[in-house]
């Protein structure tokens, strides 16, 4: 596959067992959001290698019928979208190619994400370009050179709005939201500002509310920031951590923010004003959280340079358990949006399918 190509896979696995797949060399792999309403199958097929984890929130290797779409064991499981920036070869038992759409000749990609629909994805291309991809046709729109009024910016993030809007982040902390039926920037923000100091560092992460009128970002300089869509300006900013921030994730019904830290703190701070004040949870100690993923509004999914992925309960913080060991950091999460997979990806040449279905129901047991 070449460089900046998009692939959709479906991310088939077996009930309550790991199943891992050689994805071929990797060098830059991300997990982007969820489409919607396709089926796939789910067992990864015989006698292809397996491994479970003993942990404290390992499957009990049950299945249910009621999770079939109609009893044949066919899933009504989203298809995830990944790009990678080198070729790739699949085990076709395990990771089935639905399709490939070569974006870029020459460069990476770099971010993804898909519409609200899921019928429409963007990818930024290298480190200036956005493509958009319609997902049923494979047609393609390339925007351009979207950082051509200040040649020493790159986009690191990509988000969509809505239907015609999407966001983007770049290494100077700056962001935009754009309209894709005119590519011209409507809004966009200075440097990200905290009290009268400029906070000019890179942004991490970026994430969109349920409603689509708030944008919070997470930067180098270890800010949280929330963003009025309407009119982007900040709505809350937290005071600095010690750390890069690397993640972030919405928890308590979209009204707190959750961003994990390269010291293994995870940071929380509120959607709303500034009038909620954050506070600083420290899970693991000079551990870097790489990833962080909701599972439910009380359970979020951590992905740790010790190569662990783990449980934590959010309000009250707490530890819950493992969801499993990886031999390689997981530098990259994602979840279905039945939240019943789990997919991990880092620089082991594999990517890593977890059930995790049960998880609230054995946080709960074990509380």
């Amino acid at each position: 596959m070449a460089a900046g190509s998009v692939l959709l896979i479906p991310p088939t696995l077996r009930q309550s067992k790991l199943c891992q797949k050689d994805a071929g060399v990797v060098q830059a792999p991300k997990v982007a959001a969820v489409m919607e309403n396709y089926e796939i199958n789910s067992d990864c097929g015989e006698g292809e290698d397996e491994e479970e984890f003993d942990s404290s929130v390992e499957g009990d290797g049950s299945e249910d019928e009621s999770d079939h779409a109609d009893g044949s064991g066919i899933f009504k499981h989203s298809i995830l979208a990944i790009f990678l920036t080198s070729f790739v070869k699949f085990d076709q038992t395990g990771i089935e190619c639905i399709a490939q759409v070569e974006c870029y000749k020459e460069e990476s990609c770099v971010d993804i994400d898909f519409s609200k629909s899921g019928d429409t994805l963007y990818t930024i291309c290298g480190q200036y370009e956005v493509v958009m991809v319609d997902v049923n046709s494979r047609q393609m729109h390339n925007f351009g050179n979207l950082c051509n009024d200040d040649e020493n910016s790159n986009l690191t993030n990509i988000k969509c709005i809505n239907h015609w809007y999407f966001c983007t982040g770049d290494n100077k902390g700056q962001v935009k939201i754009w309209d894709s039926r005119h590519i011209k920037p409507f809004k966009e923000t200075g440097f990200l500002r905290r009290s009268s100091d400029e906070v000019n560092d890179y942004l991490s992460d970026m994430i969109v509310n349920k409603d689509g009128n708030r944008i919070a970002t997470a930067s180098g300089a270890g800010v949280v920031t929330v963003f009025d869509t309407r009119k982007l300006n900040i709505i809350n900013q937290n005071g600095e951590s010690k750390s890069d921030l690397t993640s972030l994730a919405s928890v308590s019904n979209d009204r707190e923010l959750v961003a994990g830290s390269l010291r293994g703190d995870l940071v929380f701070t509120s959607w709303q004003g500034s009038q909620h004040k954050s506070h600083i949870f420290n899970a693991l100690h000079n551990v870097a959280c790489n990833n962080i993923k909701a599972v439910t509004e009380r359970l979020i999914v951590t992905s740790w340079d010790d190569n662990f992925i783990r449980l934590f309960g959010v309000y009250p913080h707490k530890f819950q358990g493992f969801v499993g060991l990886t031999t390689f950091p997981a530098e990259f999460l994602d979840i279905d949006s039945h939240k019943k997979c789990l997919l991990s990806s880092g620089f082991d040449k594999k990517l890593w399918l977890w059930d995790v279905q049960d998880l609230e129901r054995k946080a709960k047991k074990s509380s």
